[in-house]
């Protein structure tokens, strides 16, 4: 899921994938399958690192191996398509959980709601089997680079 912050909420016509924009700087990362083990946890966060100087930035990363997200990356989020001229003005972030289908619900309610959240759920939709809750040991998100939302306006689109 994508959620663009902007304070102009004109878009442009013009749109290109993060992985052209990352190329047109310079930056270029291995695919998924030629990384080696060794260099894994090196490539994702020079990968991520990246995406924040292009003001991209992800979110819900801690249920996912350092393989899998690289992976996700690749798959999911250089082949976006942001604007050509994005200014200092906007940010995107991208939520690695996602919430469209009901496989990302459980794994929302598995690795990141509370219990508040959780009965909240329950509450709403009666019967609903709640998966079990997983606390991660590895908390990725905190390291993750982040912008400070009062720098933004949001404006969330979908991905």
């Amino acid at each position: 899921m994508l959620h663009t912050h902007t304070h102009n909420t004109v878009r442009s016509a013009d749109q290109i994938p993060l992985l052209v924009r990352l190329l047109n700087r310079g930056m270029t990362f291995p695919p998924p399958p030629t990384v080696h083990e060794a260099e894994l946890v090196t490539q994702l966060w020079r990968l991520i690192h990246a995406l924040a100087e292009l003001d991209v930035y992800l979110q819900s990363t801690n249920h996912l191996s350092d393989r899998e997200l690289y992976e996700k990356l690749w798959a999911d989020v250089l082949g976006s398509l942001v604007d050509a001229d994005m200014g200092p003005e906007t940010a995107w972030y991208f939520d690695m959980c996602g919430h469209s289908s009901l496989a990302e619900r459980d794994t929302y309610l598995r690795y990141y709601a509370n219990d508040t959240i959780r009965a909240s759920y329950v509450a709403e939709y009666p019967g609903l089997k709640l998966p079990e809750q997983v606390i991660t040991h590895d908390d990725r998100d905190t390291q993750l680079p982040h912008l400070a939302y009062n720098e933004k306006t949001a404006i969330i689109e979908p991905h």
